[in-house]
């Protein structure tokens, strides 16, 4: 009954503290601010709440939690500062003042791989091909097994009549990783493109390989559909629908 009583009185305090700290961490941006403010001299922790912040679409607060990071001593804190700064004014429609921040990204840390994709992802979304293209050659260079980077490059390329190139990207895309999904299809895409009937069957070994260890990959089969339309199987067709 001591204990029992003991642990009663206790109860509502050990609720009430719990109550009193969760408040702190019901969310991802409430848990970075937290550990920022325990830790505001740990570079990038300002970064990670920025970040944070840059999700949530406040993109003010994401620029002065990166301005923080201005503080330290290195250049590679420094340029994904820069590189924060430079994207939340590219969602804020400030294109030059986000393309001037993402270069000075660069020119604090030249050999810094994701600063080169941020800035080609810029003029990339911005429409700016030509401008793009040199910053994501020069990104898959400095990161070649950076998945992301080869698929964008290798979209460019499409966008600009350079097919070969395309399809040369997303081969190393796969070569990198047999099961990426989105290269897999983007070839299926060039070969129906060709629209020849060696196409068509290169097509569907690519799609029937990857079907073997992702059988349940809707994509894949809508595509492999697509593909047995066009060599007039008919009934596989809608098998595979």
């Amino acid at each position: 009954y001591a204990v029992a009583s003991v642990a009663l009185l206790f109860l509502p305090a050990i609720i009430g503290q719990s109550w009193f700290t969760a408040k702190w961490y019901n969310t991802s941006l409430l848990k970075t601010q937290r550990v920022a403010d325990c830790f505001p001299n740990e570079p990038r922790v300002w970064e990670k709440l920025g970040w944070c912040y840059y999700q949530a679409g406040d993109y003010d607060k994401a620029i002065e939690s990166a301005q923080h990071e201005l503080r330290f001593d290195n250049r590679s804190v420094q340029s994904i500062a820069y590189q924060l700064m430079g994207l939340s004014h590219l969602k804020r429609g400030q294109n030059d003042e986000a393309l001037r921040l993402l270069h000075h990204a660069l020119e604090v840390d030249p050999d810094n791989d994701i600063g080169l994709y941020r800035l080609a992802t810029a003029y990339d979304d911005l429409g700016r091909l030509d401008e793009a293209l040199p910053y994501y050659e020069a990104a898959t260079q400095a990161a070649p097994l950076h998945n992301p980077t080869l698929y964008r490059l290798a979209a460019v390329y499409r966008r600009l009549g350079r097919t070969s190139d395309a399809r040369a990207a997303y081969e190393k895309q796969l070569a990198n990783n047999p099961y990426d999904v989105s290269a897999v299809l983007a070839l299926v895409e060039l070969d129906i493109e060709l629209d020849t009937r060696d196409a068509y069957l290169a097509a569907e070994l690519r799609l029937l390989n990857l079907l073997g260890d992702l059988p349940n990959d809707p994509s894949l089969r809508i595509n492999l559909g697509v593909v047995r339309y066009h060599l007039g199987r008919i009934d596989q067709a809608i098998d595979a629908y």
